[in-house]
C-alpha cells in the first residue's frame, strides 16, 4: 500500500481507490461515522450536501481498526474450530 498525503485532505473517490472500496461504501462508512457520533465508521467531514473530505490520518486509524479486527475474528475462528474439533 502506497503512503497517503499528509498536506490535504482526501476526496471519496482518493479513499475508495486506496482501500480498494466503491466511492459509495466508503461514503457509508461516513455516513455511519456521523450518525453514531464517531462510536463506528470511517471519520470525515461533510462539505456542502454530500461531498466528504477525509484527513490521511483518520484514513490510516481505520486501515488499522479494521486490519485489528479481521485479525480478531482469524484468531476467534481458529480457537471456536479447535474446541469444537
Amino acid at each position: 500500500m502506497r503512503k497517503l498525503n499528509q498536506e490535504s485532505f482526501l476526496t471519496t473517490a482518493e479513499v475508495a481507490r486506496y482501500l480498494g472500496f466503491s466511492t459509495r461504501t466508503i461514503t457509508s462508512f461516513a455516513i455511519a461515522w456521523e450518525e453514531s457520533g464517531g462510536a463506528e465508521g470511517l471519520p470525515g467531514r461533510k462539505f456542502g450536501k454530500r461531498a466528504w473530505r477525509f484527513d490521511p490520518d483518520d484514513v490510516e486509524a481505520f486501515v488499522r481498526k479494521i486490519h485489528l479486527a479481521a485479525k480478531t475474528v482469524t484468531t476467534e475462528t481458529v480457537v471456536v474450530s479447535r474446541k469444537v474439533g
